[in-house]
């Protein structure tokens, strides 16, 4: 055979070099064996594809000119098939046969692993089964091709991948069928399969994923399927031969909408859906769930845009469950756990717009919130039975009820301890902040702190566990109660909380014209600092600056201190700078950078108190994350002039001070002395004094 077939070849490649006149080559990438030819004129030219197949040896090329071939077709040889065109290069099963004989293409690789495969460029229709992919078979490549209205009443399948490895479906077109693509029956384990730049859409169900692992479905767009987009299934097999497990695949960026439901993993009570990944997918508009997850664990879903769905994700019964770095919008609900999804997560997600539920927690434990954006839903995080677990670092704003406990009182058959932790969160306009009908903690204790609270106006005159030694803190001096039962915020903030370290005005109280105050510009480091360096920009016209010292942050090292450039006339103090000198030397103490006399004018008002080229800097050289926190203070007209020195009492003390400065003149109400306020220190300033006089 082999003889006769080297023959032909040289004859053939004769009469193409002289004429050009008998067939067109259309040359093959990658092809390592003979090229033979469907439809066309001249040697090696077939009228069936499974004749050429038939004819055909390892590694050769079958080329299927445009039109259409009413055949089933097996392929058991390492060959590569390729259509002119998948718009025009059509295999029509006319609906034969059986489950395997009724395969427009049955692709059987019976187990050996040195065969390879490849399809490319047909329109693939009317069968039980689209491709069937069975026995072990390994190295296949589906490309290019168009697979559809493979309707059965029994099977009605696009493309089937049974217990085989390493198969791509790649850039192909699956519609009208009942099931899009299948990987894995009656635990047919597949592994290492691809399904990539595909569409799928239009048939009942889109992809079904049954008890196969490293099953890569990546860059498709699933959409308009009647049940779900993408199905990740487990089931137990009796017999022992498998597992039965789905588990290691991963969904990255796909593109899901108007299904049924989304992505739906489920099993069958006794094997696991485990260990698999959503990423960078948009998963929109779905009549279900985005995202639906039972009965699974340790499953990912990380920067994920789930908006427009009946609900965003459902995950019941699956713990070890992380959702990180998701947008998740306009939904019913936006998560929702209810029952045993327990040390789950959810990370840096911003949850929106939901009719009920931006997060609902029920009947699990060790949960955490940490990082989120929650606002604008009825209920930001609705906590059902649920115990040891954390919602931190939150900023919760603009929803009905911003944190909403449910007594656990006749709930369930369980009891739960509850014994939560919410704190480092920022409670901003929500109607009702917060309401806690159970016993949860709701501070970090001291010098943690607790969260921020919009509706709280606190002030931070004391320090210390019991709030109770003269100094600021960044804490409010007196607790914040929660609605519903006996709990309360023990150290509530006075702004709103950030991971970043904090750098803000401490000291401030309401400042009567001609006053001064020392401020102190205070530090709240994360992490480890060794120098700092700071501008201060106020009104000139409200307020001067008296003097500036060194504060006490990097007390206990040696330290070089800069007192910076006042300039009363711009309202700026630039380049103050404090830094320890001590090698090796660092604190992650919150304390003052530097203690500021600021004194009031004569206007009355609120005027800004303004930080900026803040550098906050490590031991290394480079600088940390800080937040600025600004503020104002309040300048208010002195009703109580003639008590000069400020001590409560008018006596000779307050006369000392107007002798001072006798004679000595400026803008009314300039200095403390100018009682009558006139600009001028004389006898109307004593007679003011004298007629308020208390001894």
């Amino acid at each position: 055979m082999w003889k006769k077939r080297i023959i032909s070849l040289v004859i053939t490649t004769i009469l193409i070099g002289s004429t050009l006149s008998l067939i067109t080559l259309n040359p093959v990438e990658g092809s390592n064996g003979t090229t033979l030819y469907v439809g066309g004129t001249g040697p090696y030219n077939f009228t069936r594809i499974q004749d050429a197949i038939n004819y055909s040896e390892n590694g050769d090329t079958i080329y299927v000119y445009c039109g259409t071939y009413y055949e089933n077709i097996t392929i058991n040889k390492s060959i590569t098939l390729i259509g002119e065109n998948k718009y025009n290069t059509t295999i029509n099963a006319q609906g034969n046969g059986s489950y395997e004989r009724g395969s427009v293409i049955h692709i059987d690789g019976r187990y050996n692993s040195s065969l390879k495969f490849s399809v490319s460029g047909f329109t693939i229709e009317n069968a039980s089964v689209g491709i069937y992919i069975e026995n072990g078979t390994r190295n296949v490549m589906i490309r290019d091709c168009i697979v559809r209205y493979c309707i059965d009443p029994w099977m009605s399948l696009g493309i089937v991948s049974h217990n085989n490895d390493n198969v791509t479906i790649e850039n192909c077109l699956v519609y009208g069928n009942k099931y899009g693509i299948i990987i894995g029956i009656s635990c047919g384990n597949c592994r290492n399969i691809s399904i990539t730049e595909c569409e799928i859409c239009g048939n009942n169900k889109g992809i079904l994923v049954a008890s196969s692992y490293i099953v890569n479905i990546t860059d498709n767009k699933i959409y308009n399927n009647t049940n779900y987009g993408i199905h990740l299934y487990a089931s137990y097999d009796p017999k022992g031969i498998c597992d039965g497990d789905n588990k290691n695949n991963l969904i990255e960026n796909c593109t899901i909408f108007n299904n049924g439901k989304g992505i739906f993993f489920s099993n069958d009570n006794v094997a696991n859906v485990r260990n698999n990944t959503v990423k960078n997918c948009n998963i929109l508009s779905n009549n279900g769930c985005g995202l639906g997850l039972y009965n699974s664990s340790g499953t990912d879903i990380i920067n994920c845009t789930i908006v427009n769905n009946s609900c965003g994700v459902h995950f019941p019964c699956s713990p070890f469950t992380i959702i990180k770095n998701c947008t998740i919008g306009h939904q019913g609900t936006g998560v929702n756990t209810s029952i045993d999804s327990n040390h789950s997560k959810i990370i840096n997600c911003k949850i929106y717009n939901h009719t009920y539920w931006g997060i609902f927690l029920a009947y699990c434990s060790n949960f955490i919130i940490d990082d989120c954006e929650i606002n604008n839903n009825s209920y930001g995080i609705a906590v059902w039975p649920c115990e040891n677990s954390s919602i931190t670092n939150c900023q919760i704003e603009a929803n009905y009820y911003g944190i909403y406990v449910q007594s656990g009182d006749g709930i369930g058959g369980q009891n739960y301890d509850y014994l939560n932790d919410f704190y480092h969160n920022n409670f901003q306009n929500n109607v009702v902040q917060s309401l806690d009908m159970e016993t949860n903690h709701w501070d970090h204790g001291y010098p943690s702190g607790g969260n921020y609270w919009s509706d709280y106006d606190g002030w931070d005159i004391y320090k210390g566990p019991n709030q109770d030694i003269p100094g600021g803190d960044e804490i409010s001096d007196t607790p914040y109660n929660i609605t519903g039962d006996s709990n309360r915020d023990r150290y509530p903030l006075m702004n709103p909380y950030s991971p970043s370290s904090n750098i803000y005005f401490q000291g401030l109280e309401p400042l009567y014209t001609t006053e001064y105050i020392e401020i102190s510009i205070t530090i709240t480091p994360k992490e480890a600092i060794a120098g700092a360096q700071l501008d201060f920009i106020f009104d000139p016209d409200m307020l001067s600056i008296e003097w500036v010292a060194e504060g006490d942050v990097f007390s206990g090292y040696d330290t070089y201190f800069g007192q910076g450039v006042i300039d009363n006339t711009n309202g700026t103090l630039k380049n103050v700078v404090s830094l320890i000198t001590t090698p090796g030397g660092n604190t992650t103490n919150q304390g003052s950078i530097a203690i500021v006399a600021i004194r009031a004018k004569t206007i009355t008002g609120e005027t800004p108190l303004n930080l900026s080229n803040v550098i906050i800097g490590r031991p290394d050289g480079t600088p940390i994350d800080v937040t600025i926190i600004n503020t104002t203070v309040n300048i208010q007209l002195h009703n109580n002039r003639w008590d000069v020195n400020w001590d409560g009492y008018v006596n000779i003390l307050d006369l000392i001070l107007i002798g001072q400065w006798w004679g000595e003149t400026g803008t009314p109400c300039w200095i403390p002395s100018d009682v009558y306020c006139d600009g001028i220190i004389n006898i109307l300033d004593m007679i003011l004094v004298g007629q308020h006089w208390t001894g």
